[in-house]
C-alpha cells in the first residue's frame, strides 16, 4: 500500500482516536480493500453473465 506524505499522519490520528494500533488499522484497511475488490469483481461478473444471457435470448429470437 502506498500513501501520500499526509496519509500516515491521518492514519495515526484515526488509530489514536480508536485506541487501535497502526498495524491493526492497516490490516483492517487491507481487508476492506480486498472485500471491496471482490465485490466489484463479483458484480462485474454478474453483469457480464446477465448481458450474455440477454444476448443469447436475442439471438435465439432472431434465429426463430
Amino acid at each position: 500500500m502506498e500513501f501520500s506524505h499526509r496519509e500516515p499522519e491521518g492514519l495515526r490520528q484515526i488509530a489514536k482516536e480508536r485506541g487501535t494500533p497502526m498495524k491493526a488499522l492497516m490490516r483492517e484497511a487491507a481487508a476492506d480493500g480486498t472485500a471491496r475488490h471482490r465485490a466489484l469483481r463479483e458484480g462485474a461478473e454478474a453483469q457480464a453473465t446477465e448481458r450474455n444471457e440477454m444476448m443469447a435470448h436475442l439471438w435465439a429470437g432472431a434465429a426463430a
